[in-house]
């Protein structure tokens, strides 16, 4: 996507399946889908002769992007690999990718413009206090709790929130409600991740709401437990980042 806000779409000739099944990005279906995100073909990668390679420097083991390295090196392939979590990694990619498409245009109505824009509504919407926050991912396997360093955790520390996770690591690995209880946070956000968001949300109540203590949380009492839609808060929103910061600060001015 970042690649297409770039000015490259007429260049695009591969993507992996999630290009279409995470997501519309409204590409055509001459555009060849080489495998999956996680597993990428590089067999039918290599078959494309591309020019550039565009890949993800966050998967990891032995079928992750970095270890594609070679194979392409040897084809003569030029590959790129990014990794972007926060606002300011999708505006450097946004601009690498500008430079080499040579368009400056899309640099200033993709990137800077949504800059000035995200800068306007923490100055317009910051928390004078602080309130704290739980932040989690729901699936159908489980439960995950982010911290500030997340995508979405930093947006709300952007404006204003203070993240209880932050002061419990062993949360991210050891969730507990519990813990959530005796944290008791003035805003629960839930973010369902997954095919399935029924699945997702199923798990949530089995296995967090079930609990009798669940339903005298603070955030819960008034009504400040709310799922976020994933399109903005799971999936990273690029050119739409300021509308996720306005979201999001429409739920805490509520």
């Amino acid at each position: 996507e970042i690649w297409c806000l770039a000015g490259g779409a007429d260049t695009l000739v591969g993507v992996t399946s999630d290009a279409f099944d995470g997501r519309d990005l409204g590409l055509s279906d001459e555009i060849a889908v080489v495998g999956t995100f996680q597993n990428p073909n590089i067999e039918e990668i290599l078959a494309l002769e591309p020019d550039l390679v565009l890949l993800s420097a966050e998967t990891k083991g032995t079928d992750s992007h970095v270890a594609l390295k070679d194979a392409f090196t040897s084809a003569g392939i030029t590959a790129a690999y990014f990794s972007v979590t926060h606002f300011d990694d999708y505006l450097a990619m946004l601009k690498t990718c500008t430079e080499i498409t040579g368009d400056e245009a899309a640099y200033q109505t993709n990137g800077q413009a949504v800059q000035e824009k995200i800068a306007q509504v923490i100055a317009d919407d910051k928390l004078d206090t602080q309130p704290s926050v739980l932040l989690m991912i729901t699936y159908s396997g489980g439960i995950r709790p982010q911290s500030s360093d997340s995508m979405t955790g930093k947006m709300l520390a952007d404006l204003g929130c203070h993240n209880i996770v932050d002061d419990n690591p062993s949360l991210l690995k050891d969730f507990s409600v519990e813990n959530i209880i005796e944290t008791d946070p003035d805003y629960i956000f839930v973010i369902p991740m997954g095919n399935d968001d029924d699945a997702a949300v199923k798990n949530l109540q089995e296995s967090v709401e079930s609990n009798p203590a669940w339903s005298s949380l603070t955030a819960v009492q008034a009504h400040r437990y709310i799922l976020l839609p994933k399109e903005q808060f799971l999936y990273k929103p690029n050119a739409r980042w300021a509308d996720s910061y306005s979201y999001l600060a429409e739920l805490l001015h509520a």
